[in-house]
């Protein structure tokens, strides 16, 4: 009976980790298998200012493709051309089948930090795969779609051209199966956020808030959603 009883916690303790990523615990070779990995070719390097990634470095995340999870595998975002990388034995890799959401944890709290989805409905620059950033959900759930620019330019009477990148964020709501990019106008931002227009004014009024600001955005929405 001990021994049963040993084995049985053992059971329920991987399955409650299993909810999260843990260090030890790392689905990498079985995504490489069922993502029909294929590696990344080098490109010719040239001096750039900026980032086209959401993040430089590989960070550990929680991927969904084909309703099925994995933990703590390697993963970097080119946000320049919509692209799911992944950190397999030291080569940089990229799934075959399409990636249904990325979940990136705190270190310290294993509490979800970034959340990327896909498969929202076709609208200007985004489409059923563009990976978008989900800031809140409830009521309303608020997206964000980063697009790269860039530039070349060479100092005068200079040999070195450097590419610079630059990121232009826009923002969406996704309510009712449509997406609408958000308004940074206030009274249109009332009109999208609907049925709270008295609590909203009065938020809006005694916090201050800036339209202009992701954060103060993301404080309204998240008071909007906190009322229903």
């Amino acid at each position: 009976m001990r021994v049963i009883l040993q084995f049985f916690s053992f059971i329920c303790l991987f399955t409650a980790g299993a909810q999260k990523p843990i260090s030890d615990f790392n689905q990498t070779p079985l995504f490489m298998n069922d993502a029909y990995g294929r590696p990344i070719a080098a490109k010719a390097t040239m001096d750039t200012e900026g980032s086209i990634f959401f993040k430089d470095h590989y960070q550990l995340a929680t991927v969904t493709m084909n309703r099925k999870t994995y933990l703590n595998i390697p993963v970097k975002i080119n946000l320049a051309e919509n692209q799911v990388l992944f950190n397999y034995d030291g080569i940089e890799m990229a799934p075959m089948l399409a990636i249904n959401k990325i979940a990136f944890y705190d270190s310290l709290t294993h509490a979800p930090a970034h959340i990327f989805k896909t498969g929202f409905p076709a609208m200007q620059n985004i489409q059923n795969e563009t990976l978008l950033e989900v800031l809140d959900s409830g009521k309303v759930v608020l997206l964000k779609h980063v697009q790269i620019t860039s530039r070349d330019e060479r100092p005068y009477n200079s040999a070195v051209t450097t590419r610079v990148y630059k990121k232009v964020p826009a923002y969406y709501f996704y309510f009712g199966n449509k997406l609408s990019e958000v308004s940074r106008k206030q009274e249109n931002l009332l009109m999208q956020l609907q049925g709270k227009t008295t609590e909203l004014e009065a938020f809006v009024r005694n916090n201050k808030i800036k339209l202009n600001k992701e954060e103060d955005v993301l404080k309204m929405v998240r008071y909007y959603n906190s009322l229903h």
